[in-house]
C-alpha cells in the first residue's frame, strides 16, 4: 500500500486490521502510528499487532531554529520492532508499517521483513511503502507484489480516520483488498 504523507495508510491498515480480527484471522506485524502531543507530530510508535504491546519508536528532531531535521529512531525498540517482524508468521494477515528509507536505502529497521515476505507463511500480506520508494522495494522484494495506492481506496485522508470498530468505509476497503480475482 503507497501514498503521499498523511494520506491515510497506517489509518488504513488499522481499518484493516480491526475487520480481520472480526472475521477470526490472525493477524500479524507492526503498525507505526504518529504520535501526536497538541497537534503536532512528535514521533512515531510501533505496535506489535499479535500482542499489542508498542514502544516508541522515534522523535522528531529539530534544529535551534524550530525546522525539521528529520527523526531519531531508538535503536532498542527497532530491534524490538524487527524481532517482531521475524516472528510474525505464520500468520493469516500480515502487516509491515512501513518500509522507508531506513530499511529500502540504508539497510537498516525493519531488516528482516523482505525475507519475510519472500517466505509467504502468510495468507496476505499488506507493506506500506512510500510512491517513491516502490520501485526499489518491488525490486528486493523479487516476486509479482500488487501496488495499491490509498487514495484509490477512500478519497482523503478525513475519510481514512473514520471512526467506530468496522465503519461501512473499512469493510468497503476490506472487500477491495480481499475479494477472490475474477
Amino acid at each position: 500500500m503507497t501514498g503521499c504523507r498523511q494520506a491515510g495508510k497506517t489509518s488504513a491498515c488499522r481499518g484493516i486490521v480491526r475487520l480481520a480480527a472480526t472475521r477470526g484471522w490472525r493477524v500479524a506485524g507492526v503498525l507505526s502510528p504518529a504520535i501526536f502531543r497538541n497537534g503536532v507530530k512528535v514521533g512515531v510508535e510501533t505496535i506489535d499487532l499479535h500482542s499489542g504491546q508498542s514502544r516508541p519508536l522515534a522523535s522528531r528532531r529539530l534544529s535551534r531554529h524550530g525546522g525539521l531535521l528529520g527523526y531519531e529512531f531508538d535503536d532498542v525498540a527497532l530491534a524490538w520492532a524487527n524481532d517482531v517482524v521475524a516472528s510474525s508468521y505464520p500468520c493469516d494477515l500480515l502487516i509491515i508499517d512501513e518500509l522507508g528509507p531506513l530499511e529500502l536505502e540504508q539497510g537498516k529497521g525493519l531488516v528482516a521483513a523482505v525475507e519475510v515476505l519472500r517466505g509467504g507463511c502468510y495468507r496476505w500480506a499488506i507493506v506500506v511503502v512510500r510512491p517513491e520508494l516502490v520501485p526499489v522495494f518491488k525490486e528486493r522484494l523479487g516476486r509479482p507484489c500488487r501496488v495499491v495506492d490509498v487514495g484509490e481506496l477512500f478519497g482523503s485522508a478525513a475519510e481514512a480516520q473514520s471512526g467506530g470498530p468496522t465503519s461501512p468505509l473499512e469493510v468497503c476497503i476490506f472487500e477491495k483488498l480481499f475479494a477472490p480475482a475474477s
